[in-house]
């Protein structure tokens, strides 16, 4: 199983753990809000996607990704108002790191739960929007504006492909339940 971090819509780095993929999630989420970044931004272009062995691909936008960072135990509450919470590493002895595992599978299994309730053709819909910009995001005044718009459009493409596949809400749930079994 591998946990890719993608901000801005840009891949930046693949992981073997939640815990690592997290800590880089967090470190560039938190240099982008420093710098700035709008929370539509943030709530949009920044995720986890969780590739597991049987080819299930799943993301964790950055309130998913955030709120299964606490529930699981690696992100806990500021020391004081104002600071920013902190990442520590999940238990390391086996019984620590079993509980830390199962928490995790909870919390995807959960976030399918929540996303198979949501309007799964709305999520279809805001796909086909960005597909729509796609022509204008390849042409050469598209590119002058986008350093990499042959990458944001493989993302885009990658994208609108998991999603093509996962329209029903009971294939979303059914996505996530596949990646916590493989935990």
């Amino acid at each position: 199983m591998k946990f890719s971090v993608t901000i801005g819509l840009r891949e930046i780095g693949e992981f073997d753990n939640f815990f690592d993929a997290f800590k880089l999630f967090f470190d560039k989420i938190m240099e982008s809000l420093e710098k700035g970044t709008c929370f539509q931004v943030l709530e949009t272009m920044n995720w986890i996607e969780i590739r597991a062995e049987s080819g299930c691909r799943v993301p964790l936008m950055f309130y998913d990704a955030r709120d299964l960072a606490f529930d699981s135990g690696i992100l806990v509450p500021p020391a004081a108002k104002g600071q920013p919470p902190t990442v520590v590493p999940p238990p390391e002895d086996a019984q620590g790191h079993a509980a830390y595992v199962e928490k995790l599978r909870i919390g995807i299994i959960g976030i399918g739960e929540r996303l198979s309730a949501e309007d799964a053709n709305g999520i279809a819909d805001v796909i086909r929007e960005i597909f729509e910009t796609l022509p204008a995001l390849e042409s050469p005044a598209g590119r002058e504006r986008i350093d990499d718009a042959d990458g944001l459009a493989q993302s885009l493409r990658e994208i609108q492909e998991g999603l093509a596949a996962a329209t029903s809400p009971q294939a979303i749930e059914n996505a996530y339940r596949i990646v916590a079994s493989e935990l």
